[in-house]
């Protein structure tokens, strides 16, 4: 009878030393599972935290670079030769500024003098740069952004008559900004295939075009135009009234 007892006993033991066991190891893997679980928790909410981090800081287009129509109003000068030009949407909305880098320019060196332009954002903060070289003949702009990463250039393609600009992009998209003849002051862009892009076009400014040096150009940019080529046709018209209004200006 003892050892019968004893036996039960001892399975008794036997059986809750196993079942300890059981839930001892059941509760290890629990364990193991919800640190695995919070771990994986913690690390995707770092990895969604950083993605919108980075969303965050990924700057915006400004809308000088995406609008469809710009209203380029130069400042009305009647001593100074330096040019500078506000940028507008159709309801008076700043889009943006360029303005002539002061000590860039004519001076006594005339056409062979480099100018330099500024392009800036509404905020007044600098987005591209955009280079003359002095030279005699055609005119030649290099076009970068502010941290000095190339954009384009935009070669000017004839002496005679109105000046005709051929775009060319860092991407290797390309256009043409032809038309402005003798009696008109309309300008269209124009796609490597003739399709249109877009149109310059003067406007009349008013009195302070009579005795200052102030111009006034509507610009409407196709959707189609895009990539790097975009910023360049944004900066064409100032090439145009460089070319056709202040050069004469500065002789």
């Amino acid at each position: 009878m003892y050892r019968r007892r004893h036996a039960r006993s001892a399975v008794g033991i036997d059986l809750k030393v196993s079942t300890f066991r059981t839930r001892a190891s059941d509760f290890t893997a629990i364990k193991g599972e919800v640190h695995t679980n919070g771990l994986r928790a913690i690390a995707l909410r770092i990895w969604h935290a950083s993605q919108m981090t980075e969303s965050l800081q990924q700057p915006q287009v400004p809308p000088l670079l995406t609008a469809p129509v710009l209203v380029v109003v130069q400042q009305a000068k009647v001593l100074s030769s330096r040019a500078e030009y506000d940028v507008y949407a159709p309801d008076g909305t700043p889009l943006g500024s360029v303005h002539q880098v002061p000590g860039s320019g004519a001076g006594i060196f005339g056409q062979l003098a480099t100018i330099d332009y500024d392009v800036a954002d509404a905020a007044g903060d600098v987005l591209m740069r955009m280079i003359k070289p002095g030279a005699f003949g055609r005119a030649h702009f290099e076009v970068s952004w502010a941290n000095g990463a190339s954009i384009g250039e935009i070669e000017q393609e004839n002496l005679l008559f109105a000046p005709q600009f051929a775009l060319s992009a860092v991407d290797g998209s390309a256009a043409r900004l032809t038309g402005g003849t003798m009696m008109s002051w309309s300008w269209t862009i124009e796609g490597p295939n003739g399709e249109p892009l877009g149109s310059v076009s003067k406007q009349f400014a008013g009195l302070a075009e009579m005795f200052s040096s102030a111009d006034r150009f509507v610009v409407e940019l196709s959707t189609a135009l895009g990539g790097m080529l975009r910023p360049l046709a944004v900066v064409a018209t100032i090439c145009l009234d460089e070319v056709r209004t202040q050069k004469q200006q500065r002789r």
